[in-house]
């Protein structure tokens, strides 16, 4: 297939660089293609040509080809072929994945969209080898005491296991007005047995040498930490060398006691940490730790770590959907963020899992060897052959967010858009709560990567779209 691209901007404030994007639906078929084209190459009238494994882009001064192996796809099916702001083309083709070229795939849907949901039992036996091996994520610090050894590793229940315990229970859901999607619910509470009242209002907490592991966070005992490596601001657990949140202080004393909001100043290590999988890391005993726990330098910032830090969270939020949505069976999320003190704003971010598992595949060529050439040089065109386009498997994502003060978010009669309402009271809408500052870090995630895409694909029915990076592993 070879389409003539006529000029449709003279501007020259566009990058001389040619962007090549296509998106595998493997369930469907179909590729969708986008070229995004500086000015100077529109000027020029190129052609775009679609070859089973590669895509062309000719001018009169140079030749330049994306080639695609992994990807067959059929030029005769083109469909969708159109403008995008000014400079961008787009088209729909069908196309077959070739499965042969993926190492222990024997066909496009067992290469692309292969997912071993969330496993208790594997995570607990991970912390059983690791031990007292756990450390920052941010700086490698360890955090556990090399006495520590828990001798009983027990697994949560889910986030919203509360929900879940009201309708185990005969109550009324007369006093009802909507679904709830907070982690405590309103509903039937007095028709629970006494140990449920209990358990739901002060959480399920540890003893001294035990581990509770849910599928967002672990809980144990603030004795089993070092207190050189972490800082307790108010209720917020922090790394001491890096400042990387790791969670929050509970109150509550792990040897069986109740313990008082003064005996709690006087001692905070009496309490029980919250800590999230996405702060930490686990190493097996038997293996070297490969973290360095060599201090850092003050007022040195290092670009991998932070590197590291954004992409474990991104990690843990599209693993995290990813469980989520299969052990619910909804597409559909209200992320909330856990309000610790007052004044705090709440975050209120709706996430709506478009392609779960979404094969991207994407490359760009500088412009700068292409430059019209004189008549007095040689007529010959300038070729470019990028590399083998290589797909990325990439989880697509719809989503809103605002902020809403603490008065606000307690209120029943806040006004919020109509799709935050619509959704609130939507039963097949799932509720996850994260912390405050994650979810500030999750918000800034989104805007990134809604940043990186085309101006055309940055929005879609109303919401804005980004792409998360699919890389499947226990968060630990």
């Amino acid at each position: 297939m070879k389409t003539e691209v006529k000029s449709k901007s003279h501007g020259n404030h566009a990058l001389p660089v040619l962007t090549f994007r296509a998106e595998f639906k493997p369930l469907l078929s179909t590729a969708n293609i986008s070229l995004d084209f500086p000015s100077l190459v529109i000027a020029e009238h190129p052609s775009v040509t679609v070859e089973p494994h590669s895509v062309s882009i000719q001018t009169e001064a140079c030749l330049i080809k994306f080639p695609i192996s992994q990807l067959t796809l059929k030029p005769s099916t083109c469909r969708g072929l159109r403008w995008n702001s000014q400079t961008e083309l787009q088209l729909t083709l069908q196309a077959e994945w070739n499965s042969n070229e993926v190492k222990g795939g024997d066909a496009s849907r067992n290469a692309l969209c292969q997912f071993t949901p969330f496993n208790h039992e594997l995570l607990i036996s991970k912390i059983k080898a690791s031990q007292s091996q756990c450390f920052c994520a941010g700086c490698g610090a360890q955090l556990l005491k090399s006495t520590c050894e828990f001798k009983r590793i027990l697994p949560l229940p889910t986030e919203s296991w509360s929900d879940f315990a009201d309708i185990w229970f005969c109550h009324n859901h007369s006093d009802r007005k909507d679904h709830n999607h907070s982690c405590s619910s309103h509903s039937g509470e007095s028709t629970l047995p006494d140990q449920i009242k209990m358990v739901k209002e002060n959480g399920l907490s540890p003893r001294l040498e035990d581990c509770l592991v849910s599928s967002l966070y672990l809980l144990i005992s603030a004795k089993q930490v070092k207190s050189c490596a972490v800082i307790c601001n108010a209720d917020r657990l922090v790394c001491k060398r890096c400042g990387n949140f790791l969670g929050f202080i509970k109150l509550g004393n792990a040897d069986g006691g109740d313990q008082t909001l003064h005996s709690y100043f006087h001692d905070p290590l009496n309490g029980i940490y919250k800590i999230y999988f996405h702060a930490i890391s686990f190493q097996d005993v038997k293996t070297d730790v490969s973290i360095s726990t060599t201090p850092a330098l003050p007022n040195v910032k290092s670009a991998a770590v932070d590197s590291t830090k954004e992409q474990s969270i991104e990690d843990f939020i599209s693993n995290l959907l990813k469980d989520q949505s299969h052990a619910f069976t909804s597409f559909r999320f209200i992320i909330n963020s856990t309000l610790q003190g007052d004044g705090k704003n709440a975050v209120l971010i709706l996430l709506w899992l478009l392609d779960q598992e979404l094969a991207v595949l994407s490359s760009s060529a500088t412009m700068s060897v292409c430059k019209p050439r004189s008549l007095s040089q040689s007529s010959d065109q300038v070729k470019c052959t990028t590399p083998d386009v290589a797909p990325c498997k990439f989880m697509k994502i719809l989503y809103k967010a605002k902020f809403v003060t603490l008065n606000e978010y307690q209120s029943e009669f806040v006004v919020t858009p109509d799709v935050f309402k619509a959704w609130q009271k939507d039963n097949t809408v799932h509720g996850i709560s994260l912390p405050h500052s994650l979810c500030k870090q999750l918000i800034s995630l989104l805007i990134s990567s809604t940043k990186n895409l085309t101006l055309s694909q940055r929005s879609l029915n109303g919401f804005l779209v980004c792409m998360f990076l699919v890389v499947f592993f226990t968060w630990i």
